[in-house]
Formats: C-alpha cells, sequence, structure tokens
C-alpha cells in the first residue's frame, strides 16, 4: 500500500518500488501490512495439496489519497477496509493454483 504514483516497477524479492524521475529511477522503500500467514510480505498461494486448483484474485486500486494512514503492523483486514474506503478505481486478475497430490511410493 502507499505505492507512489510515479512508481514503474517494483523489483521482485525486495521491498522497493522503481520512481521515475526525469530520467532517473530512485529506489523507494515499499509498504506492506501483516498477512493471513501473520507478517508482512507475499506468502504466495498454498492450496492443500490433491484439492481442486483454487481462485486468488489481485487486485489493483487507485486511491484518491496519496498516502493511506497505515503501518506494517496494520492487520489484513484493516489495510483492506481502508483501501477500498478509499479506492476510486480498480482492476483485478484471477489466477488459478493447485498442488498435486503426493506420489505414493
Amino acid at each position: 500500500f502507499n505505492i507512489p504514483l510515479k512508481a514503474t516497477s517494483i523489483k521482485e524479492g525486495e521491498k522497493l518500488v522503481m520512481i521515475k524521475d526525469g530520467d532517473k529511477l530512485i529506489p523507494t522503500k515499499l509498504s506492506e501490512g501483516r498477512t493471513d500467514f501473520g507478517k508482512e510480505g507475499y506468502g504466495g498461494p498454498c492450496p492443500p495439496e490433491g484439492d481442486h486448483p483454487h481462485h486468488y484474485i489481485f487486485t489493483l486500486h487507485a486511491i484518491k489519497e496519496a498516502n493511506l494512514p497505515l503501518t506494517k503492523d496494520s492487520s489484513g483486514a484493516m489495510v483492506g477496509y481502508t483501501i477500498n474506503a478509499n479506492s476510486i478505481a480498480k482492476l483485478s486478475i484471477t489466477g488459478l493454483f493447485g498442488r498435486a497430490a503426493p506420489v505414493k511410493k
């Protein structure tokens, strides 16, 4: 959350967003809230082994405020509520992910 408007990319595996300033890209620290895993950061999909593929929805929101009053200790529920209360536009993509049952020998 609170990704700057001038952000052009998020560096994989790092908590940095790249902001374009003229011809330069400036790394800036990214804000993340706690997830259902109990800590900040993306944990990835984890459906039960052998279950049908699960749907994972990723949504990007345009927010009417430059910064939301959230911290890294904000719960996922509080982040979601605050984002939805301040959203002026959004775009979603849904992915499917499943894990095969373990092979028995």
